[in-house]
């Protein structure tokens, strides 16, 4: 590490995880008030509801 001129808290500083950020609710279950951001996989509440009530992802959207 010496002949690079590298330290241990440069190696450690460049694998550490980033936080990651929050973000709003975007969707929300009009009785359970279960919400959803709309990212990733979409939760099983809303699959259910759109499904079974042929209701569409944005009857949920809250305002």
């Amino acid at each position: 590490m010496a002949t690079y001129d590298i330290s241990i808290e440069t190696l450690t500083k460049s694998f550490t995880k980033k936080p990651v950020s929050k973000t709003k609710p975007k969707y929300r279950h009009p009785t359970t008030n279960e919400t959803w951001s709309g990212r990733g996989k979409m939760p099983l509440w809303l699959k259910s509801e759109i499904t079974a009530n042929r209701k569409q992802k944005e009857d949920f959207l809250i305002p």
